[in-house]
């Protein structure tokens, strides 16, 4: 049976999306990170990509606003907070520096 030209070129984002996510992760565990999932390396690379909202960081990632705020506190990349113009906004933004073990320094 023949692939079909939608299925392979799903299949090669996929394969693109792992071979970006693992050389991050990759990267990261030689600068003495500890690992991180999917979703919050996701997060991160938008962040970085300048999309800051929470709402906008689940919507373009699929999940909950919840979702993004329980990954950011769960890890030392960002934060989320209370924007200054709305209070029911919140945005994440990147935090200052980390220490090897992942930790807020």
């Amino acid at each position: 049976m023949e692939d079909q030209p939608n299925e392979v070129l799903m299949r090669g984002l996929l394969r693109a999306y792992y071979w970006m996510d693992e050389s991050l992760q990759n990267g990261l565990q030689k600068a003495g990170y500890l690992p991180r999932t999917r979703t919050q390396t996701m997060i991160l690379i938008n962040i970085s990509n300048g999309v800051t909202r929470a709402a906008e960081l689940a919507r373009v990632l699929g999940v909950s606003r919840q979702a993004i705020q329980h990954s950011s506190r769960s890890t030392s990349w960002s934060e989320t907070t209370s924007s200054p113009s709305s209070r029911t906004r919140t945005t994440a933004v990147p935090t200052g520096s980390c220490s090897a073990s992942g930790a807020p320094s």
